[in-house]
């Protein structure tokens, strides 16, 4: 399964920045002897154009393992949903909505289905 976020909520509790990445093939134009503030957050959200497909959305932290641990625990105000595969078995998507329920009040969780229309999936919510 998948856990989906509320991106605001999610990225305060981790206290870091957020955005989209740009795809672009552009050096960073870093000055070795200059002040590099604009090109340091640049370059945090940027990757080469051959990657544009992936429509990627970074969350950057700082002090991993130095000033906070590596694990992180979540709100559940910063949960927004939990989507279950396709192809999941029937046992296993029970246990999951059993365990998520009492852990996740409130919290949608949908199944992934296809969609003929689109060639692609669409989601049908299992916890009304």
């Amino acid at each position: 399964f998948a856990v989906g976020f509320n991106t605001v909520e999610l990225s305060r509790e981790l206290n870091c920045t957020c955005g989209y990445v740009e795809y672009n093939d552009t050096p960073i134009d870093f000055d070795p002897m200059g002040d590099n503030t604009q090109a340091d957050a640049n370059s945090i959200f940027q990757k080469s154009a051959r990657w544009n497909y992936e429509e990627e959305f970074r969350f950057s932290t700082a002090g991993i393992g130095i000033i906070r641990p590596r694990n992180f625990q979540f709100s559940v105000g910063a949960v927004a949903e939990i989507l279950i595969g396709a192809q999941t078995s029937q046992a296993i998507q029970l246990e999951i909505i059993d365990q998520l329920e009492s852990r996740l009040p409130g919290v949608p969780i949908y199944k992934l289905t296809r969609s003929i229309a689109t060639y692609g999936f669409d989601r049908a919510l299992l916890n009304p």
